[in-house]
């Protein structure tokens, strides 16, 4: 069985509720990482591990995921300049 961590750190350390319920990850075993500092409740529906990146903590608080240079970045991918602010995408369906 997976570790809510390792679903979490699928995500890039950042996971929604609703990607966490696809996952069959519970409200009891979320709750129980909440609980014991494992897992950290950063915005409404919007879970993170505590080595989590500080940039997409900042992205998924929002209604939105990195797009374009941002997210190549996170991906591993080369990047000849990295931007000065972090290229997101908003869409209706991310919010929770």
């Amino acid at each position: 069985m997976r570790t809510i961590e390792a679903v979490i750190e699928q995500f890039g350390g950042v996971a929604r509720a609703k990607s966490l319920e696809s996952a069959n990850i519970g409200w009891p075993e979320l709750r129980l990482a909440l609980a014991d500092g494992r897992v950290q409740r950063i915005a409404r529906g919007v879970y993170a591990t505590a080595n989590a990146p500080a940039t997409l903590r900042a992205i998924r608080s929002l209604p939105a995921e990195p797009a374009c240079v941002t997210a190549a970045g996170m991906l591993g991918m080369w990047v000849l300049k990295s931007p000065a602010e972090p290229h997101i995408y908003t869409k209706a369906e991310l919010v929770v």
